[in-house]
């Protein structure tokens, strides 16, 4: 089975490909990458491949395609990088780059999504909060380390986590898999680097999974937090 999440940014238009690149899910995606280039008007493609957990020979077929149109990749999993590191042949999969003004999303090895944002920490955590309530999900906990750190003195880059979750998405997977209940409900920090440029971060959905090893079909109950961080960042 094959979800594919169109996001239409300002810069960057994001398709999100979430389950197994193969058989006939490889026509869905070649028909949703032909859509998103009809309305790029300017903007950068990118492919967000990491919640897609197996991609067959003709899958592969189309990412080369979609690489050799200048689509981007990023990817979680040493051997779904690995796919698209040889795929662009550059090893660049873990990252989108910054060029003519591309955004960059980048996948680290220990699990960790980090997302651009266009707007400041404040702006963001303020977007983010929005997006929740309009989805209905609660935010259980806003931490402003930032905050904290000044009130015992100590200056702290803009910093900001907030923790939330909805019992009907979360309680499955941690009946599933019980350890996983460290790392729920679900988070994202929204930082500033030394640069002034603010990130949002998150726990790849599928570093999760493989921690923990929750089965694949609750996979879905944790992924929007990768729809979360891309909506806040727009």
């Amino acid at each position: 089975m094959l979800k594919i999440t169109v996001h239409d940014g300002e810069q960057i238009v994001r398709l999100q490909v979430e389950g197994t690149l193969i058989g006939d899910w490889v026509n869905e995606l070649d028909a949703s990458w032909g859509a998103a280039s009809g309305g790029l008007k300017g903007r950068s493609l990118c492919v967000d491949l990491t919640g897609t957990t197996r991609v067959d020979a003709a899958g592969c077929r189309l990412l080369s395609l979609m690489h050799e149109n200048r689509a981007r990749f990023t990817a979680s999993g040493p051997s779904m990088r690995a796919l698209i590191a040889e795929i662009t042949g550059d090893g660049s999969s873990s990252s989108y780059g910054e060029r003519s003004g591309e955004m960059s999303i980048t996948v680290k090895e220990n699990g960790i999504v980090d997302t651009p944002s266009s707007h400041s920490v404040n702006e963001t955590v303020e977007k983010l909060k929005g997006i929740l309530q309009a989805k209905g999900v609660t935010l259980f906990a806003l931490v402003d380390h930032s905050g904290e750190a000044e009130k015992v003195g100590m200056k702290m880059r803009p910093t900001k986590l907030l923790i939330f979750g909805s019992p009907k998405a979360g309680t499955p997977p941690m009946l599933a898999a019980p350890s996983i209940a460290i790392d729920l409900p679900l988070k994202i920090l929204v930082w500033e680097d030394g640069q002034g440029k603010v990130w949002l971060s998150y726990n790849s959905p599928e570093y999760l999974k493989e921690r923990h090893g929750l089965p694949q079909d609750l996979l879905q109950n944790i992924a929007v937090v990768q729809t979360l961080a891309a909506k806040a960042g727009e």
